[in-house]
């Protein structure tokens, strides 16, 4: 099951990008109507990248300019994501 993220730490951003890895992939391998799925896919990918780089900014400039900023924005885009999550663990019965 996927715990909704409140204050995105640092824990919370590497299970965020797995799940979007995950989704990602998933959706390359779909059958039928690949075409619809790969540009999902890649902004999935993008998307996970782009946390990745949050989370290594975060870390390693905790006191810096720009880190309070980024956790602000992240809280924003927080009741979306939670959504998003709550939509998927209907498919996370396996």
């Amino acid at each position: 099951m996927v715990v909704p993220l409140f204050g995105w730490s640092a824990g919370d951003l590497v299970t965020s990008i797995k799940i979007l890895h995950s989704i990602a992939s998933a959706f390359k391998d779909a059958s039928g109507a690949r075409s619809q799925y790969k540009e999902t896919a890649s902004w999935l990918e993008s998307f996970a990248s782009d946390l990745e780089r949050m989370k290594e900014y975060i870390t390693e400039n905790p006191g810096a300019r720009y880190t309070k900023n980024i956790v602000e924005q992240l809280g924003r885009i927080d009741k979306y994501y939670g959504e998003f999550e709550t939509y998927l663990q209907k498919y996370d019965k396996g």
